[in-house]
């Protein structure tokens, strides 16, 4: 389980800015007015990261 820990702990770090660098390199190429997707989408790619990691955290037992 520890490696499955740090594993979710990476991947968390690695989703978290996909999801900034998703919103910055799309916006330009889309219609004004669609930036609220866009933001939904970043959103929860950053949720998604938090989530990844915190749960990683508490497979390899680390305290907060």
């Amino acid at each position: 389980m520890h490696e499955f820990g740090r594993f979710l702990q990476i991947a968390g770090l690695v989703i978290a800015p996909i999801g900034m660098f998703h919103f910055f390199s799309t916006r330009p190429y889309l219609p004004e007015g669609s930036e609220a997707s866009l933001m939904t989408w970043e959103l929860g790619l950053l949720f998604l990261g938090a989530l990844c990691f915190l749960l990683g955290r508490r497979l390899t037992g680390e305290e907060e």
